[in-house]
């Protein structure tokens, strides 16, 4: 029985005096369980091969890649919009996208990449600011929506 108590002393004390304070605010702390992040580096890498993708030689294929990227665009911007009705007021983001229909495929493509960075880059902003993931089933939608592009492209365009 004395043991036991002076190893609870001994715990409380440890627990008390070794464990260092924290000076960081958690608000402010990594999220660990975000999506925002790894979303926005395959947003990048998206970014990094489009040229490769967007070959006018393939101009059906071209068309049907943006009006894809679109599509990712008004996706994530959905989850952003929903994300908004369930965080914090300090957390809303308010993302408008760009017209891209200036049936010049080659600006149409970078404008709808620019727009899918965009309300990636809200959804991440939000997830930090929330300091976790923000779980909805649209979010899985879009989520599964751009990888299932990202490796569909690169079937498309295996030389890429």
């Amino acid at each position: 029985m004395l043991n036991t108590k002076l190893c609870f002393i001994v715990g409380a004390f440890l627990v008390i005096f070794i464990t260092p304070i924290r000076s960081v605010d958690l608000t402010n702390a990594a999220c660990l369980d975000c999506a925002g992040d790894s979303m926005l580096t395959l947003v990048e890498k998206y970014s990094e091969k489009l040229e490769c993708w967007m070959d006018t030689n393939h101009h059906v294929i071209v068309k049907l890649q943006v009006f894809n990227l679109m599509e990712l665009a008004e996706n994530f911007k959905s989850v952003v919009d929903k994300n908004n009705e369930v965080v914090a007021d300090e957390c809303k983001k308010e993302v408008t996208l760009e017209s891209c229909d200036s049936k010049d495929w080659d600006k149409d493509c970078y404008c709808a990449m620019d727009n899918l960075r965009t309300v990636v880059e809200a959804y991440r902003d939000q997830e930090k600011c929330n300091g976790q993931l923000i779980e909805s089933p649209m979010l899985k939608i879009a989520s599964r929506l751009v990888l299932g592009s990202f490796v569909g492209w690169g079937f498309i365009h295996p030389d890429c």
